[in-house]
Parts: C-alpha cells; sequence; structure tokens
C-alpha cells in the first residue's frame, strides 16, 4: 500500500505522489476538495528524506494536524488525522481525512512512542491508542482509531485511574476517532454526570460525522460539554 489520504466521511482514497501532492479546490491540484473555505491551492504534502511533510500554502482557513494549525509546514506520521476547509460555521473543518504512510511507516504505536520521547518536562502516558496529557486542572486525552467496548474499557480505566488522585476536567479530542459506539457514549455520559457532581467537566471536541452524531444522542440532557475547538476544550 502506497501513501495515501482517507476522507472519513466518504471513505475516498487519494494516492499520494513520491514527489510533491498538491490538495486545493482549484480543479488543476492532485486532490482536489470542492468546498468555498477550502482555497484554489490550499495546502501540498512532500515525500522528505525522514518521512512526509504537509505545508499550508497560505490558505485563508488554514490546515489543521490533529488538532494543531499548521504553521508553515509540519512532519506527518501514520494516522494522522488532516482537517481542512475550517470556519465558524464549520469548526470541525469542510474535510477530515486521514494520513497513511503506507509500507515501512512503523504503524500507531511507533507513532506514539516517538511523540512520547520528543515530549519534555510534560507528564505523558502512552496507552494504546490514547495519550494522556495532564495539566495542573485539566486532563487532555487524545484518541485516534475505533473504539469500541474493549477501547473504550481501556479509557474509562485509565481515566479513573488520573482521577483518582483528583478531580481534573477532562478534555477528549476526539479528531482521530473513526468508530464510537452507543456503549462508548453510554460510558462517557456516565464519567461526565461523575465529574459534574465533582464540580468538573467532561469535554469533548474534534468528534466528525458519525462520531459527531452519536455524541449529539443524549440531547439537551448530555452532561458531556461539547466544544467546537481544541482552544474552547481547554479554557479553564
Amino acid at each position: 500500500m502506497s501513501a495515501k489520504l482517507v476522507d472519513l466521511r466518504t471513505n475516498q482514497e487519494y494516492p499520494l505522489k513520491d514527489g510533491a501532492t498538491t490538495i486545493g479546490r482549484a480543479p488543476d491540484n492532485d486532490v482536489v476538495l470542492p468546498a468555498r473555505s477550502v482555497s484554489r491551492f490550499h495546502a501540498e504534502i512532500r515525500r522528505a528524506q525522514d518521512g512526509w511533510v504537509i505545508a499550508d500554502q497560505g490558505s485563508t482557513c488554514g490546515t489543521f494536524v490533529n488538532g494543531l494549525k499548521v504553521e508553515g509546514s509540519a512532519a506527518l506520521h501514520d494516522g494522522d488525522a488532516l482537517r481542512l476547509g475550517v470556519t465558524p460555521q464549520l469548526p470541525e473543518g469542510a474535510f477530515n481525512l486521514v494520513f497513511h504512510a503506507g509500507p515501512g511507516s512503523g504503524g500507531l504505536a511507533a507513532r506514539l512512542q516517538r511523540a512520547a520521547r520528543a515530549i519534555v518536562g510534560r507528564r505523558k502516558v502512552e496507552s494504546g491508542r490514547m495519550v494522556f496529557e495532564r495539566g495542573p486542572e485539566l486532563l487532555l486525552v487524545r484518541l485516534e482509531g475505533i473504539f469500541r467496548k474493549p477501547e473504550v474499557d481501556a479509557l474509562a480505566a485509565g481515566l479513573r485511574r488520573e482521577l483518582a488522585e483528583r478531580p481534573l476536567t477532562v478534555a477528549l479530542d476526539l479528531a482521530g476517532v473513526s468508530h464510537l459506539n452507543s456503549y462508548g457514549l453510554a460510558v462517557l455520559v456516565e464519567l461526565a454526570a461523575a465529574l459534574r457532581e465533582r464540580g468538573r467537566e467532561l469535554r469533548a471536541f474534534g468528534a466528525a460525522g458519525t462520531v459527531h452524531k452519536i455524541l449529539l444522542m443524549p440531547g439537551a440532557g448530555n452532561p458531556i460539554r461539547l466544544c467546537a475547538g481544541e482552544a474552547q476544550a481547554l479554557e479553564p
């Protein structure tokens, strides 16, 4: 399998060239994303000596990798979530794509290990497809992949361990989650209700497609606070 982008909403695949692959609204791009919030020549992905790099081409609405805005260029790793066409009306972006590096990438586990080793002066713990980042008052959990019962149970156990010492507000980055079922929703609602009783919140951001619809199911009584983006979710 060569490197490619996969649209989370449609499952459409976009193979990447060994050189540069251009992304934008204009029809002469390699990857054409027809939305007004996507610039005519929005971004470019290029194979570098030690991996893949995405560069924003001065787009109006920006390019986001795992919820972080790309300033100039950023390295890409297998499983990274790309978001393009982000506006106040479309906080989750007009397009949500996943980067797959192809053979020799080392997989998601290797990527998380590299990310953990790169952290200096921060407590960051790997657990499967989850990365926990703990601050003074807030626990940020970045999730990726498919979350069925085993993964949800592991997430709940990890959260309970982290919250055992003292209550923290929890923010879940769901930009990289491709599947969450009703069991996962029920567990998150239960955790959110328990946090609310302790004067804290369970916040979620970055969800798209079916995952976002699942989170909306409880309606007005939802104890999970759905945030427009990472900045809002990390507010004190």
